[in-house]
């Protein structure tokens, strides 16, 4: 059985569900409670430099969660009338014009040559490759209108050794 770790401040906060799920399950875990300065010590940073960065990782996700997951969802979980429908939409146009809109957004920041934020990898360029992937083998993907989209993938899936390492070893699921 796992051990879990719930890491929060010494506050109820957000953390406050998960510590009653555990609870609930009869699950337990180790509740570790962190000072705001233990916590700057140990943080990832994936949302950017500052909050300026941290606002645009902001807009990039919502862009992908608004915009291109309801329809991805459709073709991946609904029956199959709807995936049909939805994957039909998705391949004629939708994919396209969502592409479109990312490589140029993707362009505002360093001519598209890095990441959507900033000088480094951050959780908008994982979520969005995430996401692209569910693309990635669709046979009617024309990758060369979509130059800077193929070159972030490159960058993120291939180029951060530990996310290769993951991608590599990862279960193979149909979604």
């Amino acid at each position: 059985m796992p051990k879990y770790q719930l890491m929060y401040f010494d506050a109820k906060g957000r953390a406050e569900l998960a510590r009653w799920l555990f609870a609930a399950a009869g699950q337990e875990y180790e509740d570790k409670r962190l000072t705001f300065e233990e916590w700057a010590v140990i943080k990832p940073s994936f949302m950017g430099k500052d909050e300026y960065e941290e606002a645009k990782c902001n807009m990039v996700l919502e862009c992908c969660h608004y915009d291109m997951l309801p329809t991805i969802v459709e073709f991946l979980l609904r029956d199959d009338k709807t995936k049909e429908e939805a994957k039909k939409r998705w391949e004629d146009g939708e994919r396209d014009q969502y592409f479109a809109k990312f490589e140029n957004l993707l362009k505002s920041n360093k001519n598209g040559d890095g990441y959507f934020v900033g000088d480094g990898l951050t959780v908008a360029d994982m979520w969005f490759c995430i996401l692209i992937d569910y693309s990635a083998n669709d046979s009617n993907l024309d990758w060369s209108k979509f130059p800077k989209i193929a070159a972030l993938r490159e960058r993120v899936e291939k180029g951060n050794k530990r996310i290769a390492k993951w991608i590599a070893k990862r279960p193979t699921t149909e979604i």
